[in-house]
């Protein structure tokens, strides 16, 4: 943004500062700061600045298995008869006959999620798996590390538990459990995957319907007669049989490769080979932000930033609403962003629109709408955008251009205007997208100053 434009701003939204239920603006630097309330039922994903994929607002807890590297042999039940026993710091089923355990109790609270991990070794045969507070992991049966999550049901017991009769022979080590701790409410600063172009990340809710994605291999999922999308991250391959034929093939290890199709109702399919991370499918024309499916589908819900602002900061006669942002698809729903008196009587605002590549500038005042027009944009890329609203001189700028060779005549303004929002006014059709800038100027700008600011 025109750095020396700056000085006129009466509220400044960049990425910055944040906690739980607020997104702190850049301006008013004094009290009341007028931030925004940030609102999402949930722990979301994002890009970080190294073009990482991170959960906001997800922590791991600490250790709470004792002796899981099996150092010394005690801790666990159920070791020195029927072929199980602790040595070389592995825990050691040597033809074991039918089912058997090795346990500790007082691990887990019920109603509490876990990330389970454990490392397979010396295999010969059988399967083995980690049961979890009356929960159990999938079963095991080659060499290698494995990560689930569980959440206990019923009581607070770990165990390790092979299975496949007379002859079953293998080791497991590295046995790790920790608790999986959500705070919700959490704004997100996301990256584009080279690390550039920082800004607000605000989606819809969505469900990741792919189980244990930390593992996937083969998944059946039911679908209706409609838009689905999936998306990972790797070299591998995902390929779709039943309700939907195709594949989708990885292009690299930090790569995300996405595809969208329509299927019929049905079951469809998903078998993986390959290294395939961060696997998702979602009922949705496009594809969204990862998220990990634990023990259940995981869920994103929906994002919410609004009631900042003031009478003080915000000019109902006359000023600019400006904004830097990209839509995250033409998914054919309204996206609003606008300054209002909390209703949608008064409002000035502009949002992306049912039609493709549309954006729509609107000035209403009293309930009536004075200016309502539609402008072509390129929907999905990042623009500039500035309506400045006052009596006779009212405009829409696009990227440095004005896009009215005369301004709006409509003497009719608004009055009450004294809050921002991600929404229309009155809390419906909020905004989906990127956000790299939202910036209110309570006095109108010049048509150079205009140009000049989203040049």
């Amino acid at each position: 943004m025109a750095d020396g434009l700056l000085n006129k701003a009466s509220i400044i939204l960049t990425p910055t500062g944040y906690k739980a239920g607020t997104l702190y603006n850049v301006a008013p630097v004094v009290e009341p700061y007028e931030d925004f309330d940030f609102a999402r039922a949930s722990v979301a994903s994002r890009v970080n600045s190294s073009g990482l994929v991170e959960m906001v607002g997800r922590t791991i807890g600490s250790e709470l298995v004792t002796n899981g590297d099996f150092a010394t042999d005690s801790n666990w039940s159920g070791t020195g008869s029927n072929g199980i026993s602790i040595s070389d710091g592995k825990l050691n089923f040597n033809n074991t006959p039918y089912t058997r355990n090795s346990a500790q109790s007082n691990v887990t609270t019920v109603g509490k999620t876990y990330k389970v991990v454990f490392t397979v070794s010396d295999y010969v045969k059988g399967s083995v798996r980690i049961f979890l507070g009356g929960s159990a992991t999938s079963t095991a049966s080659a060499n290698g590390t494995y990560v689930f999550y569980l959440t206990a049901s019923s009581n607070t017991t770990i165990g390790v538990q092979v299975m496949g009769g007379s002859g079953t022979t293998l080791s497991v080590d590295n046995v790790s459990v920790k608790e999986v701790i959500d705070t919700n409410n959490i704004p997100r600063i996301s990256y584009d995957s080279n690390g550039d172009n920082g800004h607000i990340l605000l989606e819809p809710t969505t469900t990741n319907l792919y189980l244990n994605t930390d593992t996937l291999s083969t998944q059946n999922v039911s679908t209706s007669a409609s838009d689905y999308s999936v998306s990972f991250y790797g070299t591998g391959t995902i390929t779709f049989s039943g309700s939907y034929s195709g594949s989708l093939v990885g292009t690299g290890v930090n790569d995300r490769v996405t595809l969208t199709f329509t299927a019929t109702s049905g079951t469809l399919t998903s078998t993986v080979s390959g290294s395939v991370t961060n696997a998702q499918i979602e009922n949705l024309g496009y594809s969204t932000s990862y998220m990990p499916s634990l023990s259940t589908q995981g869920v994103r819900a929906t994002e919410t930033a609004t009631s900042a602002g003031s009478a003080d900061l915000i000019n109902s006669t006359e000023g600019v609403l400006y904004a830097e942002i990209a839509a995250l698809a033409n998914d054919g729903t309204f996206r609003m962003i606008g300054i209002s008196d909390g209703t949608e009587n008064n409002v000035v605002n502009f949002y992306y629109r049912t039609d493709a590549n549309k954006i729509t500038v609107r000035l209403k005042s009293g309930g009536s709408q004075v200016i309502f027009e539609n402008f072509d944009i390129t929907a999905t890329n990042f623009s500039k955008i500035a309506f400045r609203y006052k009596s006779g001189e009212s405009n829409l700028f696009i990227d440095g251009v004005k896009q009215k060779a005369s301004d709006y005549t409509t003497t009719n303004m608004p009055s009450g205007l004294n809050e921002i929002a991600f929404d229309s006014g009155g809390g419906s059709s909020p905004f989906y997208g990127k956000c790299k800038a939202l910036v209110v100027f309570n006095e109108a700008l010049s048509d150079a100053e205009l140009n000049n600011l989203t040049g």
